[in-house]
């Protein structure tokens, strides 16, 4: 396969892969255990769009990944498509004292506009059906039934972030009766689409496969456009289309997936307790303390729950802090004075304790909260002096031992000897 190359259709600009029938197309192997509808959930932190993208390099090919974030106001119009009002020049014939001409200005037409999963849908459909014909190497009537079974075709995955922030049943729309899938991938059922969606989705299919393949069928495009809407008409998801998907259900504000949305997505946790000692960085604490991070939020987690908090989804992950953010509070705590602290980005305080404090404590923060420590103001101006106690804030949390085991040197693995095995 060639390097793929952007095209433009009724003004949308999409990647498409360009092909070469003298060239096979170089495919990634799919080796990858998930399935064609997959949801990653788990606390806040622990690596789930990290963990993604690593399954998602080995499966796929850069140009076949698209990638959408839900929010409150996100809709099926967004998410699949709608027919909405264009604005265009518009030439209007006119005639004055027995002369005719024309002029151009605004004008408004009405076209199907589509979101990602109809872009991601005619996309996968047109490399399946260019590679049924490509290995039929006949210019033939389609068969849908054979089309679903084509194998080594180019696999496209759509990766939705945060899905549950918007309402997912009303953004898939109809498009939720197609995450019912077989063993092979292809959706259990079918849906009737509108005419627009149809007439755009048979073009595009058309446009796509009639740019890649023109060099080896006759005559292709009115044969794959007859096919595409013979597809639109019972449309269903292909087999080489994929959706995975993360979901932090601990959030405030997010919206609970429905029983019957649920059962069609596969589940993988992903655990505070994965990753381990995989960032390897210091937290730097006040008085330039530094701890190992993940031995912090470790003991972090165990007096949160302790305190009374039993959802495992509001623990701290490996990756609650980035590298900005150790950054910055070993910054913080190296400056000269306490008005200096005041302005500094402080994440210990503002990041961390702030969500503590507003989300996993919010009904009950003398829980976890020692005495006057139940308001931000009073905890961020007790943080902005360098060398405040960080124990003090808490009630059931303490760094001292944490302190001193960073101060002990790590031991050197090469010089311990083996045992020496005694009969």
């Amino acid at each position: 396969m060639e390097i793929s190359d952007s095209r433009t259709y009724k003004n949308f600009v999409y990647l498409t892969p360009t092909f070469r029938s003298d060239a096979k197309e170089e495919l990634k192997p799919f080796e990858s255990r998930w399935t064609h509808n997959m949801l990653i959930h788990g606390a806040p932190g622990t690596g789930k769009s990290r963990m993604i993208d690593d399954e998602a390099k080995k499966n796929f090919s850069p140009e076949s990944i698209r990638r959408v974030t839900f929010y409150e106001d996100y809709s099926y119009e967004k998410f699949v498509g709608a027919y909405m009002p264009v604005q265009k020049d518009k030439r209007t014939s006119l005639s004055f004292d027995g002369k005719n001409g024309s002029a151009i200005g605004d004008g408004i037409s009405y076209e199907f506009k589509p979101g990602i999963m109809a872009q991601m849908l005619a996309e996968a459909y047109a490399s399946l059906l260019g590679k049924y014909l490509l290995d039929n190497r006949v210019d033939k009537t389609v068969s849908i039934d054979e089309l679903y079974t084509v194998k080594d075709a180019k696999k496209y995955l759509l990766i939705i972030e945060e899905i549950n922030r918007a309402p997912a049943a009303s953004v898939f729309g109809d498009m939720f009766q197609l995450l019912d899938r077989k063993t092979g991938g292809t959706s259990e059922y079918s849906i009737n689409i509108s005419d627009e969606f149809k007439g755009w989705f048979a073009d595009r299919v058309t446009a796509i496969c009639s740019e890649l393949y023109e060099k080896d069928f006759d005559n292709i495009s009115e044969n794959i456009g007859n096919a595409a809407m013979l597809i639109a008409s019972n449309l269903r998801l292909p087999p080489n289309l994929y959706i995975w998907a993360t979901m932090n259900s601990a959030d405030q504000g997010v919206f609970p997936l429905d029983s019957a949305f649920k059962r069609r997505w596969s589940y993988l946790y992903k655990s505070v307790l994965d990753n381990r000692k995989e960032t390897k960085r210091d937290i730097c604490l006040p008085g330039n303390k530094k701890i190992d991070w993940d031995d912090f939020r470790t003991e972090l987690n165990k007096a949160i729950t302790e305190a009374g908090c039993t959802e495992e989804d509001k623990l701290i992950g490996t990756w609650y802090f980035n590298d900005n953010d150790f950054n910055a509070m070993e910054a913080i705590y190296a400056a000269d004075s306490e008005s200096d602290s005041g302005r500094m980005i402080n994440p210990l305080c503002d990041k961390l304790i702030a969500y503590l404090l507003g989300d996993v404590f919010r009904n009950n923060p003398e829980a976890f909260f020692g005495d006057g420590f139940t308001a931000m103001s009073k905890i961020r101006e007790y943080l902005n002096n360098s060398n405040a106690d960080l124990d003090k804030i808490f009630k059931k949390f303490s760094t001292k031992k944490l302190v001193q085991k960073s101060s002990v040197p790590d031991t050197d693995d090469s010089a311990v000897k083996e045992p020496t095995d005694v009969n």
